[in-house]
This record gives C-alpha cells, structure tokens and sequence, in this order.
C-alpha cells in the first residue's frame, strides 16, 4: 500500500511540473481542446491526490486498530492450576502435629482499667499450660505447626499486643501471647482469641489456616476511679446545688427521725405474729 501511495503522489507531481513546464503537450487538436485538455489535466491530478489520501487514511485507521487492540495474554488454565493448588494445601495441613492451647482472661474488669491477658501454644501434650495463669484458665486441642500466629479482638476493647503475633513454635517447647486490654464500655463483654497456623506450600508463598476461635465473656463494671475522673468538673461546677440538697435531707431526716423510727417500729410490729 506504501508503494501505492507513493506511485500515486509522484505521478501527481511530475504531471503537474510537466505542465507547468510545458502547457502544450497535453494539447491535441489546437485551441479548441486546450480548455478541455486542461480540465481532464487539472481532474487527473485531483484524482490521483484524491486516492492517495485515501489510502493514507485507510492505512491509518489499520494501525490505530493495531494500536489500540491488546495483545493477547496467554492465560493458565483455570481448571487444573485450582486443583493442584487446593491439593497441596490440604497435603500441608495433614503435616500439622497435634498440640494444646491455654487461654485465661480476667472473669471481671473495670472500665478503662488495663488488664493482662495471655494465651500459650505447645506440642507436648504432657506440658501443664495452666501452670502459672491467674484467673480461670482453659485448655484445649488444637493442630500447630513451626509458625503459629494469635490475634485478640473484642468489641468495646482496647488491645495492644506485647508480643509478637507471629511467633515460631519449637517443638517440645511452650510459646506465649500476651495483651494489655483495657474495657471502654460496662456490661457483659466477649474477647476472642483466633489462632491460626501459617504453613509453606512447596513453590507457593505462605498460607495462614485459622484452626481455632476461643470466646470469653468478662462481665465490665464502672471504675470508681475513672467515673470520678470524667465527672470531677461537673461536680466542682454543682457543688453548691448538692450540698444544698444534702443539708436540707440532714435537717428533714433529723427533724422527722422520731416519727420515722415510730413508723418503721409499727411496720414492724405489725409483721409480728
């Protein structure tokens, strides 16, 4: 198309310069056909332009579809890479050993009071993971592996880990988690420790399998302490209206004592048999 194209362009041009060179040569049959001879002249070049630029144009629109049109990517099949994958994930968690965990937490908290909660993880059945917790602490099984990882969440809690999440589990040995938690809200409260192992597939990046969730109810009352704290300017700022409220429930309860006495003594006497 290129060859074409040009062809065209450069007749166009050495038919236009001959003419200018030599007007005559397209002439015939004297005066009489010069008009006419000029007109197929003149339409002859507009013509050959005329295609030209239509097959630039064409070769254009072909290359910006080129452009625009992606290459395509090969693409793995679907149907077997899932299944090999799934394969050697469940190959890796049949590796897993068994084990036990621990899990204490305080049975009763105060808001905004920090409290220490701990969880320990070992492969020796025969280990006593209670030894040392305070609290109520509860065993169960459950699979490790060399990497194990805990996380502690609750609603109405502030958590900050002390330990690391990810630690390594060496085999006969006992690994601990510990929190600092701190209650925002009174009420009945629920912790949970979810524990999950990370194994390595072989060619594949780490996998974290969730293996256990424990949940631990802590009934949260109100901290004298910090109720005091949040509420100390409001009482500076009414101490006058409540120790006129005190003074004058002094001065009734003092002047009624004697009939107060009386009428709870009749109460009394009257459950009596």
């Amino acid at each position: 198309m290129d060859t074409v194209i040009w062809f065209l362009l450069i007749l166009s041009l050495l038919v236009f310069i001959i003419g200018l060179i030599n007007p005559q040569w397209v002439v015939f049959r004297g005066e009489k056909s010069r008009g006419r001879t000029a007109r197929i002249y003149g339409i002859f070049i507009l013509l050959c332009i005329f295609i030209a630029l239509v097959l630039i144009s064409i070769k254009s629109h072909q290359f910006d579809n080129t452009q625009s049109s992606p290459a395509k990517i090969p693409s793995i099949s679907p149907s077997s890479q899932p299944n090999d994958y799934t394969n050697l994930l469940e190959l890796a968690a049949k590796k897993l050993r068994p084990g036990q965990i621990a899990f204490t937490v305080p049975q009763e908290m105060q808001v905004e009071k920090d409290e220490l909660v701990k969880a320990r993880i070992s492969d020796d059945l025969q280990n006593d993971l209670k030894a040392g917790l305070s609290g109520n602490p509860q065993t169960a099984p459950i699979k490790v592996s060399d990497f194990m990882e805990a996380n502690l969440t609750g609603q109405n809690f502030t958590i900050k880990p002390i330990t690391k999440e990810n630690q390594v589990l060496l085999k006969g040995q006992v690994t601990e988690w510990r929190w600092s938690v701190t209650p925002t809200d009174q009420g009945e409260q629920t912790l949970s420790l979810i524990v999950s192992a990370r194994i390595k597939i072989p060619n594949q990046t780490e996998e974290s399998i969730q293996l256990e969730v424990l949940d631990r109810s802590i009934k949260v009352a109100v901290n004298p302490n910090y109720w005091f704290s949040q509420n100390w300017q409001w009482i500076v700022e009414n101490w006058s209206t409540i120790m006129a409220i005190l003074t004058g429930s002094s001065v009734f309860i003092l002047a009624r004592w004697q009939w107060i006495k009386n009428l709870i003594q009749n109460q009394f006497n009257k459950k009596m048999p």
